[in-house]
């Protein structure tokens, strides 16, 4: 079995047919739409079958043979020829995720934007399903990453005061591109000079120098693969009181919430699997 086949049986090679899939045979619209690339794992167990989840050029290919009426996303790339800037080896024109990202990179203000984004769409999906109450609307994620926490203390709290969301509110840009634009080897002056511009918060010249040895992704290198992040996280925690567990993907359950026929076995625990059949029982009973 491989964790890493999409839209495969669990030898890996078997290909399963997909609730899209059965969607479309009976004669339903159907879409994909992902802040992240729309060739990336998740959108792709709706509509490809591969042995491995980094093949998206095939991925791209699948999405296009389906038929999937609508495609939002990121990874144009893989829609293209390399003679056009793309990464298609085969010379065809073929032409929230972002959560994710920013949860591996231990991001608490992009973290909570992406969040309030994918509540703003899911807004829009909840007034349709009210419209249309013959439809099933399933609001859930497929993992959790970085095991995101609130801390109680700031530096100089008597008291538990928890996360701090007006300073969450200053950050102008993503860790990501501040890490980029601090480079490989970036000095302690330059990552107070960074964090402050950024971010608006003045860290000390000891914090500047544990992210520039990055000394907590030392200490647990497989935990904490990106350079820099996790040790500008660990620092930022007393500022934003927000801490992070890790920069890879975590067990903690998750939540599934829904409105229509068949939500109301969206119950107690269930297993992931679980919403295949809850799903494929919804479009069962739809004309």
């Amino acid at each position: 079995m491989t964790a890493r086949a999409v839209g495969m049986a669990p030898d890996g090679r078997t290909p399963l047919k997909t609730i899209l899939e059965l969607a479309k045979d009976k004669g339903v619209a159907t879409g994909l739409v992902t802040t992240s690339g729309i060739t990336d794992a998740t959108p792709a167990a709706f509509a490809a079958h591969v042995p491995h989840r980094s093949d998206e050029a095939s991925v791209a290919a699948q999405e296009l043979q389906l038929g999937v009426d609508v495609l939002m996303g990121g990874r144009k790339l893989f829609f293209l020829p390399e003679a056009q800037g793309g990464k298609r080896k085969d010379g065809r024109m073929i032409e929230g995720g972002r959560i994710d990202h920013a949860a591996h990179r231990n991001d608490a203000a992009a973290t909570i934007r992406d969040t309030l984004a994918f509540d703003e769409a899911v807004g829009v999906a909840l007034d349709f399903q009210r419209r249309n109450p013959d439809t099933l609307l399933i609001v859930t994620a497929d993992h959790e990453t970085g095991g995101m926490a609130l801390i109680g203390h700031s530096k100089d709290s008597k008291e538990y005061v928890g996360i701090d969301l007006s300073a969450i509110q200053k950050a102008q840009t993503s860790m990501e591109l501040i890490v980029d634009e601090l480079g490989k080897t970036p000095t302690p002056e330059k990552v107070r000079e960074a964090v402050k511009r950024h971010l608006a918060i003045q860290i000390t010249e000891d914090e500047a120098k544990l992210v520039a040895d990055d000394t907590i992704r030392k200490l647990d290198p497989k935990n904490y693969s990106y350079a820099t992040l996790h040790s500008l996280a660990f620092v930022l925690r007393p500022y934003l009181r927000v801490g992070w567990a890790s920069q890879t993907h975590t067990a903690s359950p998750l939540f599934a919430f829904g409105s229509g026929p068949g939500s109301e076995e969206l119950v107690g625990f269930r297993h992931n699997t679980e919403l295949f059949r809850i799903m494929k029982a919804a479009l069962g009973a739809s004309r």
